[in-house]
C-alpha cells in the first residue's frame, strides 16, 4: 500500500438512516455535540486533536450536514500512513452506534487486514463491542448471525468475501459500508 492508504466510509444514499432525529439532540453543530456526548470515554481520551476534527468532519459528512457531490452523502478519509484512519473509522461508528443512529456498519478491507480490523476495535472499545468476524471457516455462520441479531453493529470481511457472500446481506438494512484500502474496490468489483 502507499503513502496514502486510505479508509472510505459511505452512508447509503439518503445519509445515514436517522434512527431518531439528530437534529433533536442539540442545537448549534450537531456532529460536534452527537461526538462529545457518544463517542466512547477511553476512545476519546486516546485520540489526537486532528483525529477528533477529522471524525467531526467526517460525522457532518455522514449526517447530511455537510453535502458532498450532487446531493449525495459520504466521505473519504485519506490521511497519511499512520495519522489514526482505523481509530478515526472506528471513533465514527461506535459514536454512531452510541448515539442509536447507525445501528448496522460492514468493515470491509483486505483479507490480510481482517484480524487487525478485529484487534483495533477491541483495543480501542473492548471486547464488550459486539463484532463478528466473516473470514475463514466462519463466513456463513459470521453473516448470518450480523443479519439476525439486532445486537451486533459491527460485521468485518474482506472485499473478495463480501462479494461471494453479499445475497446473504440484506443491503438496505445497512448503514454504513467502511471501506479499507478503498483502492481494491477497483479490481473486485465487477466492471
Amino acid at each position: 500500500s502507499g503513502f496514502f492508504s486510505s479508509a472510505v466510509v459511505m452512508a447509503q444514499n439518503s445519509g445515514v438512516r436517522s434512527r431518531r432525529d439528530v437534529s433533536g439532540l442539540v442545537g448549534g453543530d450537531v456532529a460536534s455535540a452527537l461526538f462529545e456526548q457518544h463517542v466512547d470515554v477511553v476512545l476519546s481520551s486516546k485520540l489526537q486533536e486532528h483525529q477528533s476534527t477529522g471524525v467531526v468532519s467526517m460525522l457532518r459528512c455522514l449526517l447530511g450536514l455537510q453535502r458532498v457531490q450532487h446531493g449525495t452523502f459520504g466521505a473519504i478519509l485519506a490521511d497519511g500512513m499512520g495519522l489514526g484512519k482505523t481509530l478515526q473509522s472506528i471513533a465514527i461508528i461506535s459514536t454512531l452506534f452510541n448515539a442509536g443512529v447507525c445501528l448496522k456498519s460492514v468493515v470491509v478491507c483486505p483479507a490480510a487486514l481482517v484480524s487487525n480490523w478485529s484487534d483495533e476495535f477491541r483495543m480501542w472499545l473492548g471486547p464488550q463491542f459486539p463484532i463478528v468476524l466473516a473470514h475463514g471457516s466462519q463466513v456463513v455462520a459470521a453473516f448470518e448471525a450480523f443479519a439476525r441479531e439486532v445486537s451486533i453493529p459491527v460485521l468485518v470481511t474482506s472485499y473478495e468475501t463480501l462479494r461471494a457472500n453479499l445475497h446473504r446481506l440484506d443491503v438496505s438494512a445497512l448503514d454504513m459500508v467502511v471501506c479499507d484500502e478503498a483502492h481494491k474496490l477497483k479490481t473486485v468489483l465487477p466492471q
